[in-house]
Protein backbone atom coordinates (compact mmCIF):
# COMPACT_ATOMS: atom_id res chain seq x y z
CA UNK A 1 0.00 0.00 0.00
CA UNK A 2 3.03 2.29 -0.03
CA UNK A 3 2.35 3.41 -3.59
CA UNK A 4 -1.16 4.77 -3.14
CA UNK A 5 -1.52 8.37 -4.28
CA UNK A 6 -2.47 9.84 -0.90
CA UNK A 7 1.11 10.01 0.28
CA UNK A 8 2.73 10.63 -3.06
CA UNK A 9 3.47 14.32 -2.54
CA UNK A 10 5.07 13.67 0.83
CA UNK A 11 7.30 10.97 -0.67
CA UNK A 12 8.06 13.26 -3.63
CA UNK A 13 9.24 15.92 -1.19
CA UNK A 14 11.54 13.44 0.59
CA UNK A 15 12.95 12.21 -2.73
CA UNK A 16 13.56 15.75 -3.93
CA UNK A 17 15.67 16.47 -0.85
CA UNK A 18 17.41 13.11 -1.04
CA UNK A 19 18.36 13.64 -4.70
CA UNK A 20 19.62 17.14 -4.01
CA UNK A 21 16.54 18.84 -5.40
CA UNK A 22 15.87 20.75 -2.18
CA UNK A 23 12.12 20.50 -2.61
CA UNK A 24 12.52 21.31 -6.29
CA UNK A 25 9.54 19.22 -7.37
CA UNK A 26 7.23 20.94 -4.91
CA UNK A 27 8.36 24.40 -5.95
CA UNK A 28 8.17 23.48 -9.65
CA UNK A 29 4.68 22.18 -9.02
CA UNK A 30 3.77 25.48 -7.37
CA UNK A 31 5.21 27.51 -10.26
CA UNK A 32 3.27 25.42 -12.75
CA UNK A 33 0.04 25.75 -10.78
CA UNK A 34 0.44 29.49 -10.28
CA UNK A 35 1.35 30.14 -13.90
CA UNK A 36 -1.45 27.97 -15.20
CA UNK A 37 -3.98 29.70 -12.98
CA UNK A 38 -2.90 33.09 -14.34
CA UNK A 39 -2.93 31.74 -17.90
CA UNK A 40 -6.36 30.23 -17.33
CA UNK A 41 -7.64 33.53 -15.94
CA UNK A 42 -6.29 35.46 -18.92
CA UNK A 43 -7.90 32.99 -21.33
CA UNK A 44 -11.23 33.30 -19.55
CA UNK A 45 -11.07 37.08 -19.75
CA UNK A 46 -10.11 37.31 -23.41
CA UNK A 47 -12.69 34.67 -24.35
CA UNK A 48 -15.39 36.74 -22.67
CA UNK A 49 -14.03 40.06 -23.99
CA UNK A 50 -13.54 38.80 -27.56
CA UNK A 51 -16.21 36.20 -28.13
CA UNK A 52 -15.81 32.76 -29.64
CA UNK A 53 -14.67 33.72 -33.17
CA UNK A 54 -11.94 36.20 -32.11
CA UNK A 55 -10.78 33.76 -29.42
CA UNK A 56 -10.46 31.12 -32.13
CA UNK A 57 -8.27 33.45 -34.23
CA UNK A 58 -6.04 34.22 -31.24
CA UNK A 59 -5.70 30.57 -30.23
CA UNK A 60 -4.82 29.56 -33.79
CA UNK A 61 -2.13 32.27 -33.92
CA UNK A 62 -0.67 31.23 -30.59
CA UNK A 63 -0.37 27.54 -31.51
CA UNK A 64 1.41 28.59 -34.71
CA UNK A 65 3.84 30.65 -32.62
CA UNK A 66 4.54 27.83 -30.17
CA UNK A 67 4.99 25.21 -32.89
CA UNK A 68 7.27 27.40 -35.04
CA UNK A 69 9.21 28.60 -31.99
CA UNK A 70 9.75 25.04 -30.82
CA UNK A 71 10.95 23.76 -34.20
CA UNK A 72 13.24 26.79 -34.62
CA UNK A 73 15.15 25.76 -31.49
CA UNK A 74 16.75 22.85 -33.38
CA UNK A 75 16.16 20.71 -30.30
CA UNK A 76 18.63 22.77 -28.31
CA UNK A 77 16.13 23.85 -25.66
CA UNK A 78 16.35 20.25 -24.40
CA UNK A 79 19.88 19.29 -25.44
CA UNK A 80 21.44 22.29 -23.72
CA UNK A 81 20.30 20.81 -20.41
CA UNK A 82 22.17 17.60 -21.17
CA UNK A 83 25.34 19.19 -22.59
CA UNK A 84 25.59 22.00 -20.06
CA UNK A 85 24.89 19.65 -17.12
CA UNK A 86 27.60 17.30 -18.36
CA UNK A 87 30.09 20.16 -18.82
CA UNK A 88 29.35 21.48 -15.34
CA UNK A 89 29.83 17.99 -13.89
CA UNK A 90 33.30 17.88 -15.52
CA UNK A 91 34.07 21.49 -14.47
CA UNK A 92 34.39 22.34 -18.17
CA UNK A 93 33.56 26.04 -17.91
CA UNK A 94 34.71 26.80 -21.46
CA UNK A 95 32.25 24.22 -22.75
CA UNK A 96 29.46 25.70 -20.63
CA UNK A 97 30.02 29.19 -22.03
CA UNK A 98 30.30 27.79 -25.54
CA UNK A 99 26.95 26.00 -25.44
CA UNK A 100 25.26 29.05 -23.90
CA UNK A 101 26.48 31.40 -26.64
CA UNK A 102 26.10 28.96 -29.53
CA UNK A 103 22.57 27.93 -28.61
CA UNK A 104 21.38 31.54 -28.45
CA UNK A 105 22.94 32.61 -31.74
CA UNK A 106 21.95 29.50 -33.70
CA UNK A 107 18.37 29.57 -32.51
CA UNK A 108 18.05 33.32 -33.11
CA UNK A 109 19.19 32.89 -36.72
CA UNK A 110 16.84 29.97 -37.42
CA UNK A 111 13.90 31.68 -35.74
CA UNK A 112 14.39 34.80 -37.86
CA UNK A 113 14.36 32.66 -41.01
CA UNK A 114 11.24 30.86 -39.77
CA UNK A 115 9.56 34.20 -39.09
CA UNK A 116 10.26 35.40 -42.64
CA UNK A 117 8.93 32.21 -44.23
CA UNK A 118 5.68 32.20 -42.23
CA UNK A 119 5.12 35.92 -42.83
CA UNK A 120 5.50 35.36 -46.57
CA UNK A 121 3.03 32.45 -46.50
CA UNK A 122 0.49 34.41 -44.48
CA UNK A 123 0.59 37.20 -47.06
CA UNK A 124 -0.37 34.88 -49.92
CA UNK A 125 -3.81 35.82 -51.35
CA UNK A 126 -4.53 32.14 -52.02
CA UNK A 127 -5.02 31.50 -48.30
CA UNK A 128 -8.02 33.86 -48.30
CA UNK A 129 -7.42 34.94 -44.69
CA UNK A 130 -9.62 37.64 -43.20
CA UNK A 131 -8.04 40.93 -42.18
CA UNK A 132 -8.08 39.98 -38.50
CA UNK A 133 -6.58 36.54 -39.14
CA UNK A 134 -3.76 37.94 -41.27
CA UNK A 135 -2.97 40.75 -38.83
CA UNK A 136 -2.87 38.40 -35.84
CA UNK A 137 -0.59 35.93 -37.63
CA UNK A 138 1.82 38.63 -38.82
CA UNK A 139 2.13 40.02 -35.29
CA UNK A 140 2.56 36.43 -34.09
CA UNK A 141 5.56 36.09 -36.42
CA UNK A 142 7.33 38.71 -34.31
CA UNK A 143 6.79 36.52 -31.25
CA UNK A 144 8.60 33.48 -32.69
CA UNK A 145 12.25 34.56 -32.05
CA UNK A 146 11.42 35.68 -28.50
CA UNK A 147 9.51 32.49 -27.74
CA UNK A 148 12.47 30.42 -28.93
CA UNK A 149 14.96 32.45 -26.87
CA UNK A 150 12.91 32.08 -23.69
CA UNK A 151 12.78 28.31 -24.18
CA UNK A 152 16.55 28.16 -24.74
CA UNK A 153 17.05 30.08 -21.51
CA UNK A 154 14.84 27.57 -19.72
CA UNK A 155 17.01 24.69 -20.94
CA UNK A 156 20.23 26.40 -19.84
CA UNK A 157 18.87 27.28 -16.41
CA UNK A 158 17.61 23.72 -15.92
CA UNK A 159 21.16 22.33 -16.32
CA UNK A 160 22.43 23.80 -13.07
CA UNK A 161 20.18 25.13 -10.38
CA UNK A 162 16.63 24.58 -9.22
CA UNK A 163 14.10 23.57 -11.83
CA UNK A 164 11.51 25.92 -10.36
CA UNK A 165 13.75 28.90 -11.14
CA UNK A 166 14.24 27.66 -14.70
CA UNK A 167 10.50 27.39 -15.24
CA UNK A 168 9.51 30.57 -13.39
CA UNK A 169 9.94 33.03 -16.32
CA UNK A 170 8.00 31.11 -18.97
CA UNK A 171 5.35 29.56 -16.75
CA UNK A 172 4.73 32.34 -14.23
CA UNK A 173 6.20 35.65 -15.33
CA UNK A 174 5.04 35.53 -18.95
CA UNK A 175 1.34 34.88 -18.19
CA UNK A 176 1.39 37.51 -15.44
CA UNK A 177 2.83 40.07 -17.84
CA UNK A 178 0.39 39.02 -20.56
CA UNK A 179 -2.58 39.47 -18.23
CA UNK A 180 -1.23 42.82 -16.97
CA UNK A 181 -0.76 44.09 -20.53
CA UNK A 182 -4.25 42.98 -21.54
CA UNK A 183 -5.64 44.65 -18.44
CA UNK A 184 -3.87 47.87 -19.37
CA UNK A 185 -5.33 47.72 -22.89
CA UNK A 186 -8.80 47.20 -21.43
CA UNK A 187 -8.38 50.03 -18.91
CA UNK A 188 -7.31 52.39 -21.70
CA UNK A 189 -10.45 51.54 -23.63
CA UNK A 190 -8.60 49.84 -26.47
CA UNK A 191 -10.46 47.13 -28.39
CA UNK A 192 -9.68 43.62 -27.14
CA UNK A 193 -9.55 41.46 -30.23
CA UNK A 194 -7.19 38.79 -31.56
CA UNK A 195 -4.48 41.19 -32.86
CA UNK A 196 -4.51 43.13 -29.58
CA UNK A 197 -4.06 39.91 -27.59
CA UNK A 198 -1.08 38.92 -29.75
CA UNK A 199 0.46 42.37 -29.23
CA UNK A 200 0.07 41.82 -25.48
CA UNK A 201 1.83 38.46 -25.79
CA UNK A 202 4.69 40.08 -27.71
CA UNK A 203 5.20 42.60 -24.90
CA UNK A 204 5.08 39.81 -22.30
CA UNK A 205 7.64 37.71 -24.18
CA UNK A 206 10.06 40.62 -24.56
CA UNK A 207 9.98 41.48 -20.85
CA UNK A 208 10.20 37.82 -19.84
CA UNK A 209 13.27 37.28 -22.02
CA UNK A 210 15.03 40.32 -20.54
CA UNK A 211 14.38 39.23 -16.95
CA UNK A 212 15.26 35.60 -17.63
CA UNK A 213 18.69 36.31 -19.05
CA UNK A 214 19.48 38.66 -16.20
CA UNK A 215 18.72 35.85 -13.75
CA UNK A 216 20.76 33.31 -15.75
CA UNK A 217 23.83 35.53 -15.90
CA UNK A 218 23.62 36.14 -12.17
CA UNK A 219 23.06 32.46 -11.36
CA UNK A 220 25.75 30.92 -13.57
CA UNK A 221 28.27 33.63 -12.68
CA UNK A 222 31.78 32.12 -12.82
CA UNK A 223 30.72 29.51 -15.36
CA UNK A 224 30.41 32.26 -17.98
CA UNK A 225 33.87 33.73 -17.34
CA UNK A 226 36.82 33.06 -19.61
CA UNK A 227 36.96 32.08 -23.27
CA UNK A 228 34.30 29.76 -24.72
CA UNK A 229 34.95 26.50 -26.54
CA UNK A 230 32.61 25.56 -29.37
CA UNK A 231 31.69 22.04 -30.48
CA UNK A 232 28.85 22.77 -32.93
CA UNK A 233 28.98 19.39 -34.67
CA UNK A 234 28.65 17.50 -31.41
CA UNK A 235 25.93 19.80 -30.07
CA UNK A 236 23.89 19.80 -33.27
CA UNK A 237 24.47 16.07 -33.74
CA UNK A 238 23.01 15.47 -30.29
CA UNK A 239 20.16 17.86 -30.94
CA UNK A 240 18.76 16.97 -34.35
CA UNK A 241 16.77 14.03 -33.00
CA UNK A 242 15.31 16.24 -30.28
CA UNK A 243 13.86 18.46 -33.02
CA UNK A 244 11.73 15.49 -34.01
CA UNK A 245 10.90 14.70 -30.39
CA UNK A 246 9.96 18.26 -29.40
CA UNK A 247 8.27 18.75 -32.76
CA UNK A 248 6.08 15.72 -32.17
CA UNK A 249 4.94 16.84 -28.74
CA UNK A 250 4.17 20.32 -30.03
CA UNK A 251 2.53 18.99 -33.18
CA UNK A 252 0.20 16.65 -31.32
CA UNK A 253 -1.04 19.58 -29.20
CA UNK A 254 -1.18 22.02 -32.13
CA UNK A 255 -2.22 20.31 -35.33
CA UNK A 256 -5.69 19.54 -34.02
CA UNK A 257 -6.33 23.21 -33.19
CA UNK A 258 -4.90 24.33 -36.53
CA UNK A 259 -6.93 21.89 -38.59
CA UNK A 260 -10.16 22.52 -36.69
CA UNK A 261 -9.68 26.25 -37.35
CA UNK A 262 -8.91 25.66 -41.03
CA UNK A 263 -11.66 23.10 -41.71
CA UNK A 264 -14.43 23.91 -39.24
CA UNK A 265 -13.82 27.64 -38.70
CA UNK A 266 -12.60 29.93 -35.89
CA UNK A 267 -15.66 29.33 -33.70
CA UNK A 268 -15.09 25.57 -33.60
CA UNK A 269 -11.36 26.19 -33.21
CA UNK A 270 -11.90 28.45 -30.21
CA UNK A 271 -14.12 25.91 -28.44
CA UNK A 272 -11.66 23.08 -29.16
CA UNK A 273 -8.74 25.17 -27.89
CA UNK A 274 -10.58 25.89 -24.63
CA UNK A 275 -11.17 22.15 -24.13
CA UNK A 276 -7.55 21.31 -24.85
CA UNK A 277 -6.27 23.96 -22.42
CA UNK A 278 -8.54 22.63 -19.68
CA UNK A 279 -7.33 19.09 -20.36
CA UNK A 280 -3.74 20.26 -20.00
CA UNK A 281 -4.45 21.38 -16.43
CA UNK A 282 -4.42 17.76 -15.24
CA UNK A 283 -0.72 17.42 -16.11
CA UNK A 284 0.52 19.44 -13.11
CA UNK A 285 2.11 16.52 -11.26
CA UNK A 286 3.51 15.07 -14.49
CA UNK A 287 5.13 18.42 -15.15
CA UNK A 288 6.66 18.59 -11.67
CA UNK A 289 8.14 15.10 -12.10
CA UNK A 290 9.53 15.94 -15.53
CA UNK A 291 11.00 19.21 -14.27
CA UNK A 292 13.29 17.50 -11.77
CA UNK A 293 13.86 14.27 -13.65
CA UNK A 294 15.95 15.32 -16.67
CA UNK A 295 19.20 16.31 -14.95
CA UNK A 296 18.91 13.53 -12.34
CA UNK A 297 18.36 10.84 -14.96
CA UNK A 298 21.28 12.14 -17.04
CA UNK A 299 23.64 12.04 -14.04
CA UNK A 300 22.63 8.53 -12.94
CA UNK A 301 23.02 7.22 -16.48
CA UNK A 302 26.40 8.92 -16.95
CA UNK A 303 27.61 7.40 -13.66
CA UNK A 304 26.49 3.91 -14.71
CA UNK A 305 24.14 3.58 -11.71
CA UNK A 306 21.53 1.54 -13.60
CA UNK A 307 19.75 0.07 -10.58
CA UNK A 308 19.25 3.51 -9.06
CA UNK A 309 18.05 4.82 -12.42
CA UNK A 310 15.49 2.03 -12.72
CA UNK A 311 14.20 2.52 -9.18
CA UNK A 312 13.91 6.27 -9.63
CA UNK A 313 11.98 5.95 -12.89
CA UNK A 314 9.51 3.49 -11.35
CA UNK A 315 8.84 5.88 -8.47
CA UNK A 316 8.36 8.75 -10.90
CA UNK A 317 5.85 6.66 -12.87
CA UNK A 318 3.74 5.98 -9.76
CA UNK A 319 3.77 9.61 -8.68
CA UNK A 320 2.83 10.76 -12.18
CA UNK A 321 -0.08 8.40 -12.78
CA UNK A 322 -2.31 8.40 -9.71
CA UNK A 323 -2.67 12.16 -9.16
CA UNK A 324 -3.17 12.65 -12.91
CA UNK A 325 -5.93 10.03 -12.94
CA UNK A 326 -7.68 11.67 -9.99
CA UNK A 327 -7.44 15.12 -11.57
CA UNK A 328 -8.78 13.79 -14.90
CA UNK A 329 -11.81 12.21 -13.23
CA UNK A 330 -12.61 15.45 -11.43
CA UNK A 331 -12.16 17.51 -14.59
CA UNK A 332 -14.38 15.19 -16.64
CA UNK A 333 -17.12 15.36 -14.01
CA UNK A 334 -17.03 19.16 -14.02
CA UNK A 335 -16.48 19.66 -17.76
CA UNK A 336 -19.67 21.67 -18.50
CA UNK A 337 -19.07 23.94 -15.52
CA UNK A 338 -15.40 24.50 -16.39
CA UNK A 339 -16.07 25.25 -20.05
CA UNK A 340 -18.97 27.47 -19.10
CA UNK A 341 -16.50 29.82 -17.46
CA UNK A 342 -15.31 30.77 -20.95
CA UNK A 343 -18.84 31.58 -21.98
CA UNK A 344 -22.07 29.70 -22.82
CA UNK A 345 -20.92 28.98 -26.38
CA UNK A 346 -18.02 26.83 -25.09
CA UNK A 347 -20.08 24.28 -23.12
CA UNK A 348 -20.69 22.17 -26.22
CA UNK A 349 -17.02 21.14 -26.14
CA UNK A 350 -17.52 19.03 -22.97
CA UNK A 351 -17.34 15.65 -24.80
CA UNK A 352 -14.11 16.79 -26.47
CA UNK A 353 -12.57 17.54 -23.08
CA UNK A 354 -13.41 14.06 -21.76
CA UNK A 355 -11.78 12.35 -24.75
CA UNK A 356 -8.63 14.50 -24.52
CA UNK A 357 -8.30 13.69 -20.81
CA UNK A 358 -8.11 9.98 -21.61
CA UNK A 359 -4.95 10.48 -23.68
CA UNK A 360 -3.24 12.44 -20.90
CA UNK A 361 -3.99 9.70 -18.36
CA UNK A 362 -2.41 7.12 -20.65
CA UNK A 363 0.62 9.38 -21.10
CA UNK A 364 0.99 9.80 -17.32
CA UNK A 365 0.95 6.01 -16.90
CA UNK A 366 4.44 5.94 -18.44
CA UNK A 367 5.91 8.77 -16.36
CA UNK A 368 8.76 10.94 -17.70
CA UNK A 369 9.61 8.41 -20.44
CA UNK A 370 10.49 11.09 -22.97
CA UNK A 371 13.07 12.67 -20.68
CA UNK A 372 14.41 9.23 -19.74
CA UNK A 373 15.14 8.35 -23.37
CA UNK A 374 16.59 11.79 -24.14
CA UNK A 375 18.89 11.86 -21.12
CA UNK A 376 20.20 8.33 -21.68
CA UNK A 377 21.33 8.91 -25.27
CA UNK A 378 18.39 7.15 -26.95
CA UNK A 379 17.18 10.26 -28.74
CA UNK A 380 17.70 8.81 -32.22
CA UNK A 381 15.44 5.81 -31.60
CA UNK A 382 12.91 8.06 -29.91
CA UNK A 383 12.95 10.49 -32.83
CA UNK A 384 12.27 7.75 -35.38
CA UNK A 385 9.32 6.46 -33.37
CA UNK A 386 7.83 9.90 -32.82
CA UNK A 387 8.29 10.94 -36.45
CA UNK A 388 5.95 8.12 -37.36
CA UNK A 389 3.52 9.25 -34.66
CA UNK A 390 3.65 12.83 -35.98
CA UNK A 391 2.61 11.63 -39.43
CA UNK A 392 -0.13 9.58 -37.79
CA UNK A 393 -1.38 12.66 -35.93
CA UNK A 394 -1.66 14.74 -39.11
CA UNK A 395 -3.36 12.01 -41.12
CA UNK A 396 -5.78 10.97 -38.38
CA UNK A 397 -6.76 14.52 -37.48
CA UNK A 398 -7.25 15.56 -41.10
CA UNK A 399 -9.38 12.54 -42.02
CA UNK A 400 -11.39 12.48 -38.80
CA UNK A 401 -12.05 16.25 -38.72
CA UNK A 402 -13.44 16.11 -42.26
CA UNK A 403 -15.73 13.26 -41.22
CA UNK A 404 -16.66 14.18 -37.64
CA UNK A 405 -15.56 17.77 -37.06
CA UNK A 406 -13.89 18.72 -33.74
CA UNK A 407 -14.86 15.34 -32.23
CA UNK A 408 -12.65 13.70 -34.83
CA UNK A 409 -9.75 15.92 -33.75
CA UNK A 410 -10.13 14.85 -30.12
CA UNK A 411 -10.24 11.16 -31.07
CA UNK A 412 -7.27 11.49 -33.43
CA UNK A 413 -5.14 13.28 -30.83
CA UNK A 414 -5.95 10.71 -28.14
CA UNK A 415 -5.16 7.76 -30.42
CA UNK A 416 -1.85 9.35 -31.36
CA UNK A 417 -0.88 9.93 -27.71
CA UNK A 418 -1.68 6.30 -26.86
CA UNK A 419 0.38 4.99 -29.78
CA UNK A 420 3.32 7.27 -28.94
CA UNK A 421 3.26 6.30 -25.26
CA UNK A 422 3.24 2.61 -26.17
CA UNK A 423 6.21 3.14 -28.50
CA UNK A 424 8.24 4.95 -25.81
CA UNK A 425 7.53 2.30 -23.18
CA UNK A 426 8.63 -0.39 -25.63
CA UNK A 427 11.83 1.54 -26.42
CA UNK A 428 12.70 1.81 -22.71
CA UNK A 429 12.22 -1.94 -22.32
CA UNK A 430 14.27 -2.76 -25.41
CA UNK A 431 17.10 -0.25 -24.89
CA UNK A 432 17.30 0.10 -21.10
CA UNK A 433 15.96 -3.25 -19.96
CA UNK A 434 12.94 -2.39 -17.81
CA UNK A 435 9.27 -1.44 -18.15
CA UNK A 436 8.46 2.21 -17.48
CA UNK A 437 4.72 1.75 -17.06
CA UNK A 438 2.40 1.80 -14.08
CA UNK A 439 2.09 -1.60 -12.39
CA UNK A 440 5.37 -2.97 -13.81
CA UNK A 441 7.80 -4.70 -11.47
Amino acid sequence: MSDVPLGSMARLRRLAFKQGGGGDAILSFGVRIGGSLVTFLSQLLIARWMGLAEFGIFSNTWVWVTLAGTLAQLGMASSTTRFAAGALERQDLAGVKGIVIFSQLAVFAISLLTTGVIAALVSLPALALTGGQKEALLIGCLCIPLFAQVDIGKGIARADGPAWLAYLPSFMLRPVLFLATLGAFHALGLPINAPAAVWAMLVALLLTWAVQWGVIRHHLGPALQGPPRYEPRAWLGGSWAIVAVDGYFMLVTSIDVMLVNAISGPEAGGAFYAASRLAALVSYVMFAISAISSAQLARLHAAGRHDELTALVKKFVVWSFWPTLLAALLMAAGAPLALGLFGPDFVSASPLLTILLLGLVVQAAAGPTKFLLLMTGEQNHLALALCGCAVLAVVLDFVLIIQFGPMGAAVGTTITICVATTAMVWLVRRRLGFWSIIGAR
